[in-house]
């Protein structure tokens, strides 16, 4: 599953284009339906996985990132104002790439 800003994105925002992308994440230009402000919202795409641990490490990952954001303060850095989180469902052509799941002992 991915963790991807697809339902709220798409409700609050106008995407104006992509500003850049790195490996794990792309950051859009959009515009706020209701206030009219321009923003950057970087959207970042967790590796489809079967395994909680791994899926939660990527989230915990991602998650302390977000934190170090919120908590730098610097001219030449964008201002930090909130995020959010969504899941959406795997497409079939990534559910044909995850790894076997390994047998469990029971």
């Amino acid at each position: 599953m991915y963790i991807i800003l697809t339902q709220r994105f798409e409700k609050d925002f106008n995407d104006l284009g992509l500003l850049g992308s790195g490996g794990f994440a792309e950051v859009h230009r959009v515009e706020h339906k209701n206030d009219g402000r321009l923003y950057a919202v970087k959207i970042i795409k967790v590796k489809p996985s079967r395994s909680e641990e791994e899926a939660a490490e990527q989230f915990y990952r991602a998650l302390s990132e977000v934190k170090l954001h919120s908590q730098l303060d610097h001219p030449y850095i964008l201002k930090y104002n909130g995020c959010w989180m969504e899941l959406i469902p795997f497409t079939p052509e990534e559910l044909q790439s995850l790894p076997e799941e390994e047998p469990t002992d029971s």
